[in-house]
């Protein structure tokens, strides 16, 4: 059981996981930021400013970016889920997160922010779903 307030997984396993994943987002030409600004809408506004200066157009729906904020650092940083803001290819963004070995729960549209909730869980040991449906 879990109380309110308590981690729900390991910052330092984690962490470094989403660097990783956010560094193969900027290869793949996202603007990836982490603990980017205070909150969601000064870092929308900010990457839409960044977008203009790269000469694309920040309301085509097409730019490829993902970050979280300093609100969302502050849930990872108590080992809690944690949001992405992102634009673009967001199949893309779980996958590079999932291919880190994050937990994601996103359900694939635009209208909502990926989560990271920790640590993919293990597969059962197939030895133990014997013993179980024995």
């Amino acid at each position: 059981m879990r109380y309110r307030g308590q981690p729900t997984f390991d910052v330092d396993e984690v962490r470094p996981r989403v660097r990783a994943a956010f560094a193969a987002l900027r290869t793949d030409g996202f603007i990836a930021r982490m603990n980017f600004l205070c909150c969601q809408g000064c870092g929308c506004y900010a990457i839409g400013q960044m977008v203009k200066e790269r000469g694309g157009d920040p309301d085509s729906g097409t730019t490829d970016y993902a970050f979280y904020h300093n609100q969302d650092n502050e849930s990872l940083r108590d080992g809690q889920p944690f949001y992405i803001a992102w634009g673009g290819r967001g199949e893309l963004i779980a996958q590079r997160l999932r291919e880190q070995g994050l937990e994601v729960e996103w359900d694939g549209t635009q209208a909502q922010r990926i989560c990271v909730k920790g640590l993919t869980p293990p597969e059962p040991d197939a030895t133990y779903l014997d013993l179980v449906q024995a």
